[in-house]
């Protein structure tokens, strides 16, 4: 009835997959598709610059620096990046310095800020005259200084270089916020990782030479 003789370990099991197979596995795996990003640089040269532009993000909210040579300077703050043409007077050397947050500047914090491109030709003579007044009237009335804008604010570091004698001084500002520069560089990412995948799936599926 019984077959002594035999053990149930001599019972012939179903073949399993090799673990590591060579032939070529298709592009549809996703564990492939997963293995190929975990082993991608541009995946993670990505997703590093992106947690260092999250942090910058986060130190512009804290202090400015400043970085400032010849007729321009760069400006990290505000929850973004500067740049301003038009140094009165120029930086004969390349300056950088470090300042914290200007309490008499206060300014309301915008997650989401619209990127702007200022001149300070273009400045209404209204603007100019009420920008600077406004911090002095709330200190002579002895109010909290209301809180100036994003845009308010670079307009001020605009308006406020002094005249030369043809006339007031020509100077242009541009503003770019952290976020759309980490969207920028997900895209790219992103971009480089699906053009990456499709040429391995065109190498995927390039047939075997005959034998």
């Amino acid at each position: 009835m019984f077959d002594v003789g035999r053990s149930m370990f001599d019972v012939p099991l179903p073949a399993l997959p090799p673990l590591f197979s060579t032939s070529h596995p298709t592009f549809g795996d996703s564990a492939f598709v997963i293995l190929g990003i975990h082993r991608s640089i541009t995946f993670w040269s990505g997703l590093l610059i992106i947690a260092f532009l999250a942090w910058a993000w986060r130190d512009s909210e804290r202090g400015w620096i400043i970085v400032s040579k010849g007729q321009f300077t760069a400006y990290h703050g505000c929850g973004g990046l500067a740049l301003r043409s038009g140094s009165d007077p120029p930086s004969p050397s390349l300056e950088f310095r470090r300042s914290p947050v200007d309490e008499i500047y206060p300014y309301t914090p915008e997650i989401f800020a619209a990127p702007f491109f200022l001149r300070s030709q273009d400045v209404p003579e209204a603007v100019k005259d009420e920008l600077p007044r406004r911090r002095g009237r709330d200190n002579l009335l002895g109010l909290d200084p209301e809180p100036y804008t994003i845009r308010e604010l670079m307009t001020l570091g605009i308006i406020g270089n002094p005249s030369s004698p043809g006339g007031p001084a020509r100077v242009w500002l541009l503003f770019i916020p952290h976020w759309i520069i980490i969207l920028l560089t997900a895209l790219i990412t992103a971009a480089l990782l699906i053009w990456r995948s499709r040429r391995r799936k065109r190498a995927l599926t390039i047939p075997a030479p005959a034998p």
